[in-house]
């Protein structure tokens, strides 16, 4: 049970940093939109790891790699785009936007903002599917 409620606590951070992330993209801060976008992807990822592993990975690295490993056995993380998903947003929102400050192309970057959306309701909704 304690698992559940943890894995909960992730999705539900995700949907709060995403909406900041829409709140930051209204006032017009793209690079600080992007970042927390980033972030609520990277928090629906891990609470889906901890779901599927019962651990949460400590570093980026060993979040892409269980991710990848998890896409291994679990088709539709390929199938819904949901890796791609995943690598767009840490290497675009969080490494070039965010990181190296490229925050010219304002539409683009909040298309990508608006697809985290989609991807955390994604992963919430893949976890209730394949229980």
């Amino acid at each position: 049970m304690v698992r559940a409620i943890q894995v909960e606590e992730f999705f539900q951070i995700a949907e709060r940093l995403q909406e900041e992330a829409d709140e930051l993209l209204l006032e017009g801060d793209l690079r600080m939109a992007a970042e927390k976008s980033w972030q609520a992807a990277l928090n629906a990822t891990n609470g889906f790891i901890l779901a599927k592993i019962g651990k949460v990975p400590e570093r980026i690295l060993e979040t892409t790699m269980k991710f990848h490993e998890l896409s291994m056995e679990i088709s539709q993380l390929d199938e819904q785009g949901l890796v791609d998903a995943f690598h767009a947003s840490y290497d675009y929102l969080h490494g070039d936007v965010y990181h190296l400050k490229e925050t010219g192309l304002k539409e683009d970057i909040q298309k990508r903002i608006g697809k985290n959306a989609s991807y955390i309701k994604k992963l919430s909704d893949l976890l209730i599917t394949i229980k």
